[in-house]
């Protein structure tokens, strides 16, 4: 509904990345607030709130997102989660879950999808991370919202024609890729051991919680875009994350053997004269 107000972490992928979208197609107010280390804490969003009044649009959704991006694979608490979503229902708001990762959170804890699921009033989740189909992200929630839902992504222009063979490779995903995702993070774990060795590399966080490794190199004095330009030259793959940090990331098509040779190829780089 144009002119309510979204409470979101100021850091979140919604709030980032997505060119605005949320106020030029939906004309949505984004309230974004502090959650420090990527853990959004119920009396923020309490203090969030805006008062019933005519002058001042109305907070109607709280999005979380889990894992969370720019935290490096942060897996938020089940129950911090639970406790955000009694806030925002006290008040009469819906809660919306950025579970693109949700996946990984679900492989790092043992916590049955279902239980972050009952969290929320919907749920977004992305097949072409780490479940490695080649595209797709779903959306869940009530039957009544799915029919809006359906509507709305026409009017976007989000729909998609012959589409079954690439809902095929996210079945297979979902049925095949969910029980290895453990070996994502063993990969991002044993990578993040090798570059904590190279001097003037800091991880955020250490060590990285699930399959995404944030490294900072500002004490190496190398700038982040030049840094991956030579990485990309050697085959390794990774993505500035601010000034002075680069995000690398964990999936099935990384081996172990590949994990070495990323890890090599960082410490040459950063080391270089």
């Amino acid at each position: 509904m144009p002119g309510v107000v979204v409470i979101l972490d100021g850091e979140s992928h919604i709030a980032c990345y997505e060119v605005g979208a949320a106020a030029a197609f939906s004309g949505l107010q984004l309230r974004m607030i502090e959650c420090p280390g990527g853990l959004m804490q119920p009396q923020t969003v309490r203090d969030a709130l805006r008062a019933d009044d005519i002058h001042q649009a109305r907070s109607r959704l709280v999005c979380l997102e889990n894992t969370h991006n720019r935290a490096g694979g942060l897996v938020v608490p089940l129950d911090l989660m639970q406790a955000v979503a009694e806030v925002a229902r006290e008040h009469g708001l819906r809660v919306h879950l950025d579970g693109a990762r949700i996946w990984n959170a679900s492989a790092a804890t043992g916590i049955p999808l279902t239980e972050y699921a009952r969290v929320a009033d919907s749920v977004m989740c992305c097949l072409s991370k780490g479940l490695g189909a080649p595209i797709g992200s779903l959306i869940v929630g009530p039957r009544e919202f799915i029919t809006r839902a359906r509507r709305t992504r026409k009017m976007f222009g989000g729909g998609m024609r012959q589409v079954g063979i690439l809902a095929a490779a996210g079945l297979y995903a979902l049925d095949y890729h969910l029980p290895r995702l453990k070996e994502d993070h063993q990969k991002a774990a044993q990578f993040a051991e090798l570059i904590r060795r190279v001097p003037g590399v800091r991880l955020i966080p250490d060590p990285p919680p699930t399959n995404i490794i944030i490294f900072d190199i500002a004490e190496t004095n190398k700038a982040v875009g030049d840094v991956a330009a030579k990485l990309r030259e050697r085959g390794v793959l990774v993505v500035p994350f601010g000034r002075a940090r680069l995000r690398a990331v964990a999936h099935l098509d990384v081996t172990m053997a590949d994990v070495q040779t990323a890890a090599a190829a960082v410490a040459d780089v950063l080391t270089a004269a």
